[in-house]
């Protein structure tokens, strides 16, 4: 018996970027996006996760002015690795097309009421955080 463990998001990053996609993968409805032509984002649950994280691991003051810049970028690196993959090695044009659609869709909707809510939201629950001493 064989298998294989993809280990594609296990790079070595920093915390913020974790936190970052953490947020964008659990509080932003995309699924919606290709159905609707928008998505939301639930802003309590990413109160929730900011609040917890916090509690383990208080961010610095660079990192809270970091997160809401970062969040709109995030999913590149992934977005860019399914269309090397869908364009080079599965070639299937239609799940490259789709890929492409993520990469540039995502990075839209941040441009957009809901996307910049988001944005507004993070910036201003962020604010509440003391950096912790020595950060």
């Amino acid at each position: 018996m064989a298998g294989i463990f993809d280990f594609g998001l296990a790079n070595r990053t920093y915390a913020v970027h974790d936190l970052a996609l953490a947020l964008e993968r659990a509080v932003v409805s995309w699924l919606d996006l290709p159905e609707t032509g928008t998505a939301t984002a639930d802003l309590a649950a990413a109160a929730v996760i900011l609040d917890g994280y916090q509690t383990v691991r208080p961010l610095s003051g660079a990192e809270v002015a970091a997160l809401p810049r970062l969040l709109p970028v995030v999913h590149l690196e992934y977005a860019l690795s399914e269309l090397d993959y869908f364009t080079g090695v599965a070639v299937s044009p239609a799940h490259a097309d789709l890929a492409y659609e993520y990469l540039t869709g995502h990075a839209r909707w941040f441009g957009q009421p809901p996307g910049a809510t988001l944005l507004g939201f993070l910036a201003e629950h962020l604010r509440a955080y003391r950096p912790s001493p020595g950060r």
